[in-house]
Order: structure tokens, then C-alpha cells, then sequence
């Protein structure tokens, strides 16, 4: 007896322990899904939203505060804040610390693209065509030439250049720059633009452009250091790329390709199961549907104005349903929903859209297909069943 009673307190240290270890939740595989500490706080409670925005102004204080409000995962664009402080690295670090500053609990990724040498970082501010001030050295460690033309590769009306994944040199100096912005800037980790590789342009080299990413990626984590979030976009779409990175994004930029085939809506819901069952987050990205409107046709600079906002945002919370029925048909744990028109401030980062308030829970299992030469599937969560007819991009949310 006597012994028994000193045992208890290690039989509770045992329970709380491993309670303690227990995984919170599960994919839907059964597959226990234990967040990293350096992971945003996320529950099934609601939808969990991502925000990714920039634009050459700094927010105002009441916009820092309202997206603060709407997500604790967000990325800065690319050129951000670059008028006012003249690079986009000073400009993410003013305001990463201002986001913190209102929720210390917030991740703040910062911005690099993997193929393009956008000239809006200190890093390379000097890499523009245009400016001609890249050394014969830094282009020929860092660029990738174009056989056809006997010149260095450039896009955007011959205004930027391109990187080459497979020198050495070039994934060298990308780690390090990212690794020092991250930290440089107070950032929580970095969104990887573009894994692509220009791989269409050397079709004999696929497989070494693919080695090359992965080596990049492992570059990438290291140079930032523990707990940082390495975030790489369409990632999923190439399994080896998982492991080696902390969070995907599907961006759909060429929505009619599912139209054409909705394979791919399927597709990326068992490539967000594989994404969750590797412990990794998935973001979950689709673009406002602007046919039938008066912006369907316009450019960006006309859907980014601040006087367009209103009406676009009206448009965006009229349109949400399919998107988010397909988002939530695959969702799992720690997957992110992102609803946008464009990258800018005024593209949806804004928008308190009412679904993301309304409780959800748990799903109560994974989803289902009507029949196999059906595309309508539906889920149940714990409050909310969702219907979703892939042909005909219809859906319904019933919200309970």
C-alpha cells in the first residue's frame, strides 16, 4: 500500500506527460498531426484565413489593426513600403514589428521569388537590366542565359532578369540573402515564389532543376535558422519538395485548367492530405471569380485602386462559397483558407468576409463522392455540411 501510494505521483506526472504528448488532431488518414512550436496557433473552431498583401505605401494604423484582426498568418509582398522606406526588406521589417506590436502571437512571412530577380530588396536593388549595374561576375554566378538569344534570360518587357537554380553559386547567395532578411527584418520565415525553374526552357534538365529546389530548400531552412517557416507555393504538386519545407500554397493562378478538368480540384485535396499526414500547413488559395463583371477584363492597377475596394469586396463575399466549399472539402488540420483578387492591399486582405466568424468544428470524417462518375462531393463538420458540384462550380455551406 505504502509503495502504491508513492507511486501516485508518478503515475500522474505520467498522464499529464502524456497528455501533454498526445496530438491534438488527426488527419484524415487517422495520421496524428502534431504542430511545430514555430507553427501559428490554429483550431478547427472556425475557418483559419491567410492574408498576403503589399503595396509601395505602409498600411495605416487602422488597416495594420484590421488585418491583425482577421488572420494570424500573413505574408508581405514583394515591393512593399518601398516608396517610403525605398526597399521592400525595410519595409517588411517596419511592419512586422507593427503587426506584432498589436498581436505578438502573429506570423509574418516575408517575400523572395525563386525565378525572378525583382529589383525591390536592398539585396537586389542593383539587378535591374534597366540599371545595368550587375558586375560580368554576379551575372554569370547568379543568371540564367538564354541560348536562343545569346543573352542573360529576361521577362516583363526585357525589365527584369531571371535566376538559375542550377549554379551553385546562385543557390548560395539566395539562401543567404533570405536567411539574413528573415532575421534582418524580425520576420517569422519566407514565402518562396515560383518553384518552377524555368524548367520549360531546358526540358533535358527536369530532374536536375527538381534536385536543385530541394537543395535550395534545405540551403533555405538552414540559413534562417530553427523556427522560421519556410513557405513554398505550389510546392505540393511535386512530393519530394514536402518534406523539406514547413507550409504549401495552392494558388490556382490558372482557374480555367480546373474548369477544364476537375481532376485537379481532387487532386490538390489528396495532395492537402499528404501535405497534413507530413505535418506540414497547407494554404489553401483561390482568386475571386470576376467574369460577368465590369473588372473581369481590367488590369491589376484597376482592381488594386483604394475607390474600386468597396465594390470588389462586395463582389468577393457574393463569390466565396464555391472556393471555400472546395477548400473546406479537403481541408485538414492546419490548413489555411486565402480569398483574393490580386496580391495588393486592396485585393481582399481587407475584407471581413462573415464566413470566417461562423462556427465550424472537426470534420466528422473525410469527404465523399456521390459516385465515381460524379463530380459532386460533400463533408460534414461538426456545424457545417458542404456540397460542392465540381462541373458546375456550384456549392452550398448549410451552416448549423
Amino acid at each position: 500500500m505504502n509503495m502504491f501510494l508513492r507511486m501516485i505521483p508518478l503515475i500522474v506526472l505520467a498522464l499529464i506527460v502524456g497528455g501533454c504528448m498526445t496530438p491534438p488532431y488527426k488527419t484524415s488518414d487517422n495520421a496524428a498531426f502534431t504542430p511545430r512550436a514555430s507553427y501559428p496557433k490554429w483550431s478547427w473552431d472556425t475557418v483559419q484565413e491567410y492574408k498576403m498583401f503589399g503595396d509601395k505605401a505602409l498600411l495605416t494604423d487602422n488597416q495594420v489593426t484590421k488585418i491583425a484582426g482577421l488572420s494570424n498568418f500573413i505574408a508581405i509582398e514583394k515591393e512593399h513600403g518601398v516608396t517610403e522606406l525605398g526597399t521592400a526588406d525595410l519595409g517588411a521589417k517596419h511592419e512586422a514589428a507593427r503587426f506584432k506590436a498589436v498581436n505578438p502571437d502573429i506570423k509574418v512571412l516575408f517575400y523572395f521569388n525563386g525565378a525572378i530577380a525583382y529589383e525591390f530588396t536592398s539585396y537586389t536593388e542593383d539587378f535591374s537590366p534597366n540599371a545595368d549595374t550587375m558586375s560580368d561576375q554576379q551575372q554569370k554566378d547568379l543568371l540564367l542565359f538564354d541560348t536562343d538569344k545569346n543573352a542573360y534570360h529576361t521577362i516583363q518587357g526585357d525589365n527584369r532578369y531571371t535566376w538559375d537554380i542550377l549554379k551553385p553559386s546562385l543557390r548560395t547567395w539566395w539562401s543567404d540573402s533570405v536567411g539574413h532578411a528573415v532575421n534582418a527584418t524580425g520576420t517569422d520565415g519566407v514565402f518562396w515564389d515560383q518553384m518552377h525553374g524555368w524548367m520549360w526552357m531546358r526540358p533535358d534538365e527536369q530532374e536536375e532543376v527538381r534536385k536543385a529546389h530541394v537543395t535550395l530548400q534545405k540551403m533555405t531552412s538552414q540559413a534562417m535558422g530553427k523556427g522560421k517557416i519556410l513557405l513554398c507555393n505550389n510546392a505540393a504538386e511535386t512530393p519530394r519538395f514536402i518534406p523539406h519545407c514547413d507550409a504549401v500554397m495552392y494558388e490556382h493562378h490558372k482557374p480555367q485548367q480546373y474548369r477544364d478538368n476537375p481532376k485537379r480540384y481532387v487532386a490538390d485535396w489528396e495532395q492537402m492530405r499528404a501535405v497534413a499526414n507530413a505535418g506540414k500547413i497547407n494554404v489553401y488559395r483561390w482568386g475571386v471569380d470576376l467574369r460577368g463583371t465590369k473588372f473581369e477584363n481590367s488590369h491589376g492597377r484597376v482592381r488594386n485602386a483604394p475607390d474600386n475596394h468597396p465594390v470588389l469586396a462586395e463582389i468577393a463575399k457574393e463569390r466565396i462559397t464555391f472556393p471555400l466549399a472546395c477548400f473546406l472539402i479537403g481541408a485538414q488540420p492546419y490548413s489555411y483558407f486565402m480569398f483574393s483578387w490580386g496580391w495588393g492591399t486592396y485585393t481582399g486582405a481587407l475584407v471581413d468576409f462573415p464566413e470566417m466568424k461562423k462556427p465550424l468544428g472537426p470534420p466528422l470524417g473525410t469527404y465523399e463522392r456521390e459516385s465515381e462518375d460524379s463530380w459532386i462531393f460533400r463533408r460534414s463538420f461538426t456545424h457545417a455540411d458542404v456540397w460542392v458540384d465540381l462541373g458546375k462550380e456550384e456549392a452550398r455551406i448549410t451552416w448549423k
